[in-house]
């Protein structure tokens, strides 16, 4: 089952909370990245990650809905607003949402919506920005002052999000950092060998050891000794892929 990405937008937790649970129960495929109340702080968020799909609500102080997905500027970003405000619905239509879910989101509307999503991207691949031939890099090349260094993918452990930056962890105990941020490589790079597990991670399932799901945590140990703490919510994406 592939997994898509989402963030969250609603100043009412509570509201943020409802939609979640209906995510996780109705529609698992859905990955949730990013939770965010305030506006300025998610559009921060949206610009460093590209989630897969954006579920905003309108009424929110400070930015709405139609401002906040005006201010990401991407012509491409699926947009579904939810709110309790029907009228909403056409201002949503005419700024090219990708759909509408009225407060208190149904069931049944949730499932239909994230087909509807589904199907898009489907449709999106298969017109395919890589199935003319083009290939996913085996090699990257990094600036570390005046010189550039190559770095093989299958070397790299795992990338991790350091604000704007990112910082490129890869065999031998070596890093380095990247001006670059994490959503660049999350584009660049072979998702089926770089998997986005959180907002702040990718890691290649290569150099996956095991994965302990005991705690509040998983904590997935990698090459080098190396082991990192994921939520449980996003370690599904991780397992995906590992069981090929």
């Amino acid at each position: 089952m592939t997994a898509y990405s989402t963030i969250l937008v609603d100043d009412n937790e509570v509201s943020i909370k409802v939609l979640e649970l209906m995510i996780h129960k109705f529609t698992p495929e859905i990955d949730i990245i990013g939770k965010f109340t305030n506006p300025a702080e998610a559009l921060v968020a949206i610009r460093e990650d590209v989630p897969d799909l954006i579920f905003m609500d309108i009424e929110m102080p400070g930015m709405d809905g139609f401002k906040l997905k005006e201010l990401i500027d991407k012509s491409d970003l699926r947009v579904v607003y939810v709110s309790g405000h029907s009228p909403g619905l056409i201002h949503a239509l005419r700024v090219g949402a990708f759909d509408f879910l009225q407060k208190p989101v149904q069931e049944v509307e949730l499932i239909e919506c994230v087909k509807r999503f589904k199907a898009a991207m489907s449709q999106t691949s298969e017109a395919g920005s890589r199935t003319s031939g083009e290939a996913y890099p085996d090699k990257i090349l990094v600036n570390k002052g005046n010189k550039s260094i190559v770095i093989e993918v299958k070397d790299i452990i795992y990338i991790h999000a350091s604000g704007a930056y990112s910082e490129i962890n890869y065999t031998n105990n070596r890093n380095i950092v990247s001006s670059k941020p994490i959503a660049f490589y999350a584009d660049l790079l072979n998702p089926d060998q770089m998997v986005r597990t959180h907002r702040s991670y990718l890691i290649n399932i290569d150099h996956v050891v095991s994965i302990d799901k005991s705690g509040n945590w998983c904590k997935v140990q990698l090459t080098g000794g190396v082991e990192l703490e994921i939520a449980k919510a996003n370690i599904s994406k991780l397992t995906q892929y590992l069981k090929g």
